[in-house]
């Protein structure tokens, strides 16, 4: 661990041992990515169904997005 004498640490190396920060900071970013994916699939079933057009997907896709 890394001792600062002065509380000055400009251009100082800090870093930190967290590893519980770095597997949450990892999950977030995975989670996020699946849960786009599961939207974009649904989004995708519904078009070749015809049950909704691309206008319509277009507006409950940006709002799906802005909600995570």
């Amino acid at each position: 661990m890394t001792r600062i004498a002065l509380w000055n640490v400009h251009k100082v190396d800090i870093t930190t041992n967290n590893l519980l920060e770095d597997w949450q900071n990892r999950s977030t970013k995975k989670r996020t990515v699946s849960e786009q994916g599961g939207v974009i699939g649904i989004l995708i079933q519904q078009v070749i169904s015809g049950m909704a057009t691309v206008r319509n997907l277009t507006r409950d896709y940006a709002t799906l997005i802005l909600m995570m």
